[in-house]
């Protein structure tokens, strides 16, 4: 929208502020500027949770909570040991296992909040598809708690695994985006963006564990921020949503890697427990050296 149309929006309703707009680059008033305007003015006024009030991410019970007290305490925890790089469950506390992803020598560490399964699972898609960004403050919060628990001391710095323009358009906004801008804020981390996703690729979900490396290939190249040092000589604590086969977060790691990160750890809402070719849906694991 022109600078008149945002000052007479301003005017008219004054808990529309200028950052409202970030990302709208029409000149002119068009359908989808139409659609961006009203639901943001509908969120502000707070009309939306009137119309469509707000229920548990978890179960859809228990009206204006985002997340009910029996789905917190039915998150699938992780109870017992696990592999330190790629956060697979383990019988022994191991640094390697069988099913570290192909390219796990460019992830140094996982941490993840719990296995997706219900309710977590339901809660990162509602997260993910359902439209329901503030499900990220909950969901990011819980997150920080257990980064703080099992992180080592370092010069860490918070980042994300982007997705592409074309989906984030799609979607209002970044999930993975949305859960580390709030880890950073409840670890007291800096936040600095420093992945770019140069092409689209297809749903992994959709996906073989062979298909899913290729699939990602080359997708990511390094930030203004990256190119300028930022992450040089850093730990990086690299969010996003789902750990599956570790394909997308190891190629955005061999990134962060190639342009001067000491180590890069990655932190998500779940770990999924695929079935690997040759070693089926339970890990057999190594002893380290």
């Amino acid at each position: 929208p022109s600078f008149r149309c945002r000052k007479r929006l301003r005017r008219k309703h004054p808990l529309v502020t200028p950052r409202d707009f970030e990302g709208v680059k029409a000149k002119n008033i068009d359908i989808i500027s139409i659609k961006f305007i009203l639901y943001k003015i509908m969120n502000k006024l707070r009309l939306l949770d009137f119309v469509f009030p707000l229920r548990c991410a978890g179960c859809g019970n228990h009206p204006g909570r985002l997340i009910c007290p029996g789905c917190l305490a039915a998150l699938p925890r992780f109870k017992g040991p696990s592999c330190t790089r790629c956060g697979h469950p383990t019988l022994l506390a191991v640094d390697r296992c069988n099913h570290c992803p192909g390219a796990g020598r460019f992830l140094d560490g996982t941490i993840a909040l719990g296995l997706y399964r219900e309710p977590l699972r339901e809660m990162i898609h509602e997260l993910k598809y359902g439209g329901v960004a503030v499900l990220a403050r909950p969901l990011g919060a819980m997150l920080a708690t257990e980064v703080a628990s099992r992180l080592s001391e370092g010069d860490f710095l918070v980042t994300f695994v982007p997705v592409h323009p074309g989906r984030r358009k799609e979607r209002g906004y970044d999930q993975a985006e949305l859960l580390a801008r709030q880890v950073s804020s409840c670890l007291g981390l800096p936040f600095v963006p420093l992945l770019r996703r140069t092409r689209p690729t297809r749903p992994q979900v959709e996906l073989g564990f062979e298909e899913r490396r290729e699939n990602v290939r080359d997708a990511f190249q390094p930030s203004a921020p990256c190119l300028s040092g930022k992450s040089r000589g850093r730990s990086i604590l690299l969010v996003d949503d789902v750990f599956t086969t570790g394909a997308t977060l190891c190629e955005g790691a061999k990134v962060l890697k190639k342009w001067g990160a000491k180590s890069v750890v990655a932190c998500v809402l779940a770990r999924d427990l695929p079935e690997v070719p040759g070693l089926g849906p339970r890990l057999r694991t190594n002893n380290t050296k």
